[in-house]
């Protein structure tokens, strides 16, 4: 099984080109749809599979 590389807040908001204010708004957003992260010691991860089906949602959407 391969070992899965879960991404940090700066890694999301690198991927989305998006500052930290606007990820907690895209987390708190219950209508957008984004993934709700794994916190793990006040820190917050998310898993790429979920990430991969958030763009794919909005892709199919637009």
């Amino acid at each position: 099984m391969a070992q899965v590389r879960y991404l940090t807040g700066p890694d999301v908001k690198k991927r989305y080109g998006v500052s930290a204010q606007t990820l907690i708004k895209w987390v708190k957003d219950e209508n957008l749809g984004f993934p709700k992260p794994l916190k793990i010691r006040r820190r917050n991860f998310w898993h790429p599979d979920e990430l991969d089906g958030f763009d794919e949602t909005r892709r199919e959407k637009s």
